[in-house]
């Protein structure tokens, strides 16, 4: 069996796209949350920030950049109020 051998920059790149993919799995709750509380401008911002965040510092700053966003999603959450509205036939109403 042969060695495996990486050079640092093989190494590098693998370790920036680790943290990239970590970054995009911590932002995409910011992203469903936005999405279903109405707030699509945060959740795009935290998955945004949370792989730009993973690209240059791993978990150090993609998930403390979700954890903000998911902050300002709900404190700004829109919540909806789902009502049942009753339709009545007509041949009830005689």
């Amino acid at each position: 069996m042969e060695n495996i051998r990486l050079s640092y920059d093989d190494l590098l790149l693998y370790v920036v796209g680790f943290n990239i993919i970590l970054g995009f799995l911590f932002g995409v709750f910011p992203l469903v949350a936005g999405i279903k509380m109405h707030n699509r401008k945060y959740g795009v911002f935290g998955l945004v920030a949370s792989v730009f965040g993973g690209a240059i510092a791993g978990v150090i700053l993609a998930f403390p950049a979700a954890v903000v966003a998911m902050w300002l999603i709900m404190r700004d959450a829109h919540p909806v109020i789902e009502t049942a509205d009753h339709v009545e036939s007509e041949s009830e109403n005689n």
